[in-house]
């Protein structure tokens, strides 16, 4: 995981990057609850009002349990592999059951709804914190288009696509984080790689190639991907 200091545009930085509020707290992107202790240093953190901050924290914590049993393909708490999410649904039997009734049985196999609201808000909120954590640029209201997969599942040909880095079709602002990101080349093309936050757990890749464009990888288990107009 990289690490730089914004010198970007100040003023994109005086709302909140999702909903345009005040700035009340600090939201960590990604979320710990997608994390393992012990949690990379100098986590990224955008400024947020308490009103987003909230209400995405249930939500996180139901989208990171709900993978880990489908990954798992179990509900049994001890059968899973994070601790962090066993001590989780330990303590919360009403979140078990909520987990329970959202996956689906098919062959023996654990599986995610795709379609579910709560998973589609908070990769929605990722993929806006993350493009104005590196290109420091606001997509509060833009039209976007979101596709959403169980990664394991893809096929050969589609793994790859979905891996794919692009060229940049327009350089980010001079100073902002994705700037000093950027790779070229032998043929002088420039590009950014996959952010890897924590192995295993937590990736990303942003990019500019005619639309603000953004992947991620949950737990190695959803992917997830948004083209944002601009």
């Amino acid at each position: 995981m990289d690490f730089y200091n914004n010198y970007a545009e100040e003023k994109l930085s005086e709302c909140c990057f999702f909903c345009g509020g005040n700035l009340e707290t600090k939201e960590h992107i990604p979320s710990k609850v997608f994390l393992d202790k012990p949690y990379p240093e100098r986590l990224y953190t955008l400024d947020i009002c308490y009103k987003c901050n909230n209400s995405f924290s249930l939500d996180e914590e139901y989208l990171a349990s709900l993978i880990e049993c489908a990954k798992c393909n179990t509900l049994n708490v001890e059968e899973l592999e994070r601790e962090s999410i066993k001590k989780t649904l330990k303590h919360s039997p009403a979140l078990l059951n909520k987990i329970s009734n959202s996956l689906n049985k098919i062959n023996d196999k654990l599986t995610i709804n795709l379609n579910d609201n709560r998973l589609k808000n908070i990769c929605l909120k990722l993929s806006k914190g993350h493009i104005f954590y590196d290109f420091s640029v606001s997509l509060q209201d833009v039209n976007y288009r979101a596709e959403f997969f169980v990664l394991p599942s893809l096929s050969s040909d589609e793994r790859n696509l979905f891996e794919a880095v692009y060229e940049l079709t327009k350089y980010p602002e001079v100073g902002s984080r994705a700037s000093n990101r950027i790779c070229l080349t032998p043929n002088n093309i420039c590009f950014l790689n996959w952010n890897i936050i924590q192995d295993r757990r937590y990736r990303y890749y942003v990019n500019y190639d005619n639309c603000y464009r953004v992947k991620i990888v949950i737990n190695e288990y959803l992917a997830c991907e948004f083209e944002f107009e601009n």
